[in-house]
């Protein structure tokens, strides 16, 4: 964790590519946390946040969620300047719903890093999923690249 840390902490810009998703944002100049138990159980990850207008491209997610009762598959999202402008998934009204709650809803708080060696799979439950051991590339046959610069 220090190590990823320390690479974070450098870091000005994060390109992720991988199937469905080409994305890129800034880290530049925000805290990097790591969380290993002291805080919330489950914990194991390395966050930050990104810098709230740098996000562009899109994202899909290859894990079910769930969110207050209503599951969500194939999730995609796409960015312009920070902000969620179109979105897809298999309950497309459901998700713009949410993403229509308030001003900051189409903005991204964090980015993480999954590393609790103890989830090995997804369970359609966010406090768990997002701390799987390697959770934003769980099929690392997939990911095309995740660079720091």
């Amino acid at each position: 964790m220090d190590n990823l840390i320390s690479l974070m902490k450098k870091t000005d810009k994060v390109k992720i590519i991988g199937i469905g998703t080409d994305i890129e944002f800034s880290i530049k100049d925000i805290k990097v946390e790591k969380y290993f138990g002291t805080y919330n159980l489950p914990d194991g990850e390395v966050a930050t946040a990104p810098v709230k207008n740098s996000i562009n491209g899109y994202i899909t997610y290859n894990t079910k969620s769930v969110y207050n009762g209503i599951e969500f598959e194939n999730i995609k999202l796409i960015f312009k300047d920070g902000k969620i402008i179109d979105c897809d998934c298999n309950n497309k009204e459901a998700l713009e719903n949410i993403l229509n709650t308030d001003e900051g809803a189409r903005y991204v708080g964090e980015f993480a890093l999954g590393l609790n060696p103890y989830i090995t799979h997804t369970m359609s439950d966010v406090l768990f999923d997002e701390k799987v051991y390697g959770s934003f590339c769980p099929d690392l046959q997939h990911l095309s690249a995740l660079y720091f610069r």
